[in-house]
């Protein structure tokens, strides 16, 4: 089943690692763009990453998986006559597989130089990715309430993104480099519900919208919203409200239903530098959810921001996160949602 489904990839971009755990499930690590492309808990089981078979024949960007950018988005990817691209040294950009100290690793490495519009500054950078598989956090609690979890089709992948700036002190200017941060972007299948822990104010800032935005619900300390529907949008919580976990919730079948879990580390004294395209004063944006309201391919993205830096005071930036993917019977995903969000699924729309 995994060599038919990788035979959909062409042939001239077929280099990938597997990691598969003793349960059957696997995930895969495509070398184009370091790409987590496959995320799948066991036999049959449907993958927790959307991807566009299309775009991988047609050789574009928007292929899917988890990925990594550099932001902020408007400084690098906007030239200074305006127009919005996406640098092709960043993504796909020349990731090669590195040697890995063992075969439960998998590592990818590349070098590019992104351009800094407002000051026309280049910046030199070095990204390295490390993958291994992670163990369901359900078995890890000896605890009769938590045993039928920890035997639910499942699979966790831990990603370890370093961004390193390379330059020579020496031949600085006066001016740091500006800031920049690691981005990660997880692209999903359509149809579910984000679920998104905070602490304080529940309210998401819309940095983009077509014509209405979806229901947004909050419940105490959770503030969800589908990734339905025609008119896309980007919404955003900022470095005060992130818990540093959020969650998508979707129906895979008549009683089959999936949920995703994403951990990372935040830190509100931080600089995050990402903002909307017409609000560049707001700063904090520490997690973004944007749906393409099926015009892009059909997709959500659950994204979030490591801190900033700019080679004053650190030249390195190391960012770890861990991805879970459930499957089970919605009673079961709702007692997962519960445990690890926080989430109370009966008082979600649409889930």
């Amino acid at each position: 089943m995994i060599d038919s489904w990788l035979q959909r990839f062409p042939a001239s971009h077929r280099s990938f690692r597997l990691l598969r755990n003793a349960n059957g499930g696997y995930a895969v690590i495509w070398e184009r763009g370091s790409r987590l492309i496959g995320l799948v808990p066991g036999k049959g089981a449907e993958s927790a990453v959307w991807v566009d078979f299309r775009a991988l024949e047609e050789g574009t960007w928007n292929v899917g998986g988890d990925r990594t950018w550099i932001s902020p988005e408007f400084a690098l990817f906007a030239d200074a006559s305006g127009r919005y691209d996406i640098p092709a040294q960043l993504d796909p950009g020349s990731y090669r597989f590195l040697p890995a100290e063992t075969a439960e690793v998998v590592r990818t490495e590349q070098m590019c130089e992104l351009t800094h519009w407002p000051d026309r500054r280049s910046i030199p950078i070095r990204l390295t990715k490390e993958y291994r598989l992670i163990a369901n956090p359900f078995d890890r609690v000896r605890s009769d309430e938590y045993r039928k979890l920890a035997q639910l089709p499942f699979i966790g992948c831990q990603i370890e993104t370093r961004l390193q700036l390379l330059y020579d002190p020496e031949q600085m200017s006066d001016r740091p480099l500006p800031a920049i941060n690691l981005w990660s972007i997880l692209q999903v299948h359509p149809g579910g519900t984000v679920l998104v822990p905070v602490h304080g104010n529940a309210e998401p800032l819309v940095m983009h919208r077509e014509r209405r935005l979806p229901v947004i619900e909050s419940q105490p300390a959770v503030t969800s919203f589908p990734f339905r529907g025609d008119d896309g949008f980007k919404l955003s919580f900022h470095s005060l409200q992130s818990t540093g976990r959020f969650g998508y919730f979707r129906r895979l079948g008549p009683d089959a239903f999936s949920l995703i879990v994403r951990q990372f580390r935040v830190h509100p004294s931080a600089l995050y530098p990402d903002h909307p395209e017409d609000r560049p004063d707001y700063t904090g944006s520490c997690m973004q959810f944007f749906y393409d309201g099926g015009k892009m391919g059909g997709y959500g993205e659950l994204e979030y921001h490591a801190p900033s830096i700019d080679g004053r005071d650190a030249t390195v930036q190391s960012d770890t996160s861990q991805l879970y993917y459930f499957v089970g019977t919605r009673d079961q995903i709702a007692d997962i949602a519960h445990h690890l969000l926080g989430t109370d699924l009966s008082g979600v729309c649409g889930a």
